[in-house]
């Protein structure tokens, strides 16, 4: 009962008056290097900014440590990965073999990156 009582007190904060289409804007005004650190810390602040988050972001697979987190805390979400193999960001396979066992939550999957990046990732 209290839990709830501290959801519905959570709801009539102002910063929760924001339309659900605008809050999810904010990752992509992240730092490429922070957006993994970052939307960790934004899920802790209410239950609500973790599920709108968790909802519209594509994991990147960078930090397995922060994938499992992810993984985590998605739940049930259907999952958004992106993979990139190149001078940005680059993916790490174990954090992707985290991700494995929920393929079958899979939304969509973007590989950037030379073809040899499927031959890691087939087995």
């Amino acid at each position: 009962m209290l839990g709830l009582v501290r959801s519905m007190k959570n709801n009539f904060a102002p910063i929760n008056r924001i339309p659900p289409e605008i809050f999810s804007l904010i990752p992509g005004y992240l730092r490429e290097d922070d957006v993994d650190e970052n939307l960790i810390t934004m899920t802790h602040v209410c239950r609500g900014w973790r599920d709108l988050l968790i909802a519209r972001t594509r994991l990147k697979c960078t930090n397995a440590h922060k994938t499992r987190i992810y993984i985590e805390r998605s739940k049930l979400s259907p999952l958004e990965i992106s993979l990139y193999k190149g001078r940005a960001a680059t993916y790490l396979e174990d954090a992707f073999l985290s991700v494995v066992p929920h393929l079958s939550r899979l939304k969509s999957l973007n590989i950037v990156g030379r073809v040899d990046i499927l031959k890691n990732l087939i087995p």
